[in-house]
């Protein structure tokens, strides 16, 4: 079962110039997954970190640098995003950033992006809960996570001032 686990989120970028993980987003525009890193990230050594690269990656890009898509929240947000942020802390990361840069892409939070589309087929902000249980964590962290020395916490903030806009208005829309 937890084999099973690591096969979603989808990683959806791709190599560019440079590996700098190109990927079209949910506004139709070709972005670069290490731009959005750079973009999202309070320090730049969280998005270098060697522990979190893939061996099998499509690119040279560590997964806390990954743009990932097809994301089931509405299925996933119980169990599945605890897992990764235990498990999969580089991961956890790079679907933060994701769901960050979907936000700013669609001017909403995603509710359930397949590829370089957003379905909204599900009611509700599930996806949100990630980055609740993130800020969480991130205040029980010691430091000895990707970023040592908290950058957890600085990570978490930081995106969730790019999205609480989005998740206010979606949560006072009748």
């Amino acid at each position: 079962a937890a084999y099973r686990t690591f096969l979603t989120p989808t990683r959806y970028d791709e190599p560019g110039t440079g590996a700098e993980g190109l990927y079209l987003g949910l506004d139709g525009q070709v972005h670069s997954s290490a731009d959005d890193a750079r973009k999202y990230s309070p320090s730049s050594s969280s998005s270098a970190s060697p522990s979190s690269k893939s061996s099998n990656s499509s690119t040279s890009l560590p997964l806390s640098s990954a743009h990932f898509s097809d994301l089931s929240t509405w299925d996933t947000h119980r169990s599945m995003n605890s897992w990764l942020l235990l498990t999969q802390e580089p991961a956890a990361l790079g679907l933060l950033r994701s769901m960050t840069a979907m936000t700013e892409q669609q001017g909403a939070f995603p509710r359930w992006p397949i590829a370089s589309h957003e379905a909204s087929c599900m009611i509700g902000l599930h996806g949100a809960a990630l980055l609740i249980e993130a800020l969480l964590i991130s205040d029980e962290d010691s430091g000895g996570g990707e970023d040592s020395g908290g950058g957890w916490r600085a990570e978490a903030l930081a995106l969730a001032a790019v999205v609480q806009p989005a998740l206010l208005a979606a949560a006072s829309d009748p």
